[in-house]
């Protein structure tokens, strides 16, 4: 009876382990979730000298323009205080981008990017010297760039981005469809 029982619980175990994959195999994945390279591109982003803009924005310019590490647009410049220069438009002799091109000029930074607004300067100019002296790691191009910045610099971008009230990045809408992916 033990035997019978042993193999009546093997047979369920394998029927339960097997239940997941088995569902997961016959759900149908959602297109949106998956998006394929089109053979076509946008045309929009074909044309070199196309002008980009965003709403309530008065400047206008190319993708090669907005995508320059030695240049931050300023789209809406009432949103924060005047950049200091290294923040702007970095340091091109000693090849320091602008600090704005990775953690933007509202200190929100991209999504591979720190979060700098609102943090002490202290604490800024603290993970500068532990990125400069290698005890804080994770990130090559930081410990460069660290390495190259001078004290004011530092200081500069420090009391800079201090200065910044922390304010929302992500909007969450919920929607039964998505906006179109191009890949």
């Amino acid at each position: 009876m033990l035997n019978r029982l042993s193999g009546k619980m093997w047979i369920c175990l394998l029927l339960l382990a097997a239940n997941p994959i088995l569902a997961c195999a016959q759900s149908a994945k959602p297109d949106w979730a998956f998006p394929k390279a089109d053979k076509v591109v946008p045309s929009s982003s074909t044309d070199p000298a196309r002008l980009h803009t965003l709403p309530d924005s008065k400047l206008a310019l190319t993708w090669a323009q907005i995508d320059e590490m030695y240049y931050v647009p300023d789209w809406f410049p009432d949103m924060y205080p005047t950049m200091p220069e290294i923040v702007r438009s970095g340091n091109r002799k000693t090849g320091i981008h602008a600090c704005g091109a990775c953690h933007l000029p509202t200190g929100t930074g991209h999504d591979e990017s720190a979060w700098l607004a609102g943090l002490p300067v202290s604490y800024f100019l603290r993970q500068l010297a532990d990125f400069r002296s290698g005890d804080r790691k994770g990130s090559d191009p930081m410990s460069a760039i660290a390495a190259a910045l001078t004290e004011d610099e530092s200081r500069r971008a420090a009391e800079y981005y201090s200065s910044l009230q922390p304010r929302p990045w992500i909007r969450v809408v919920e929607s039964s469809t998505v906006p179109r992916t191009y890949v």
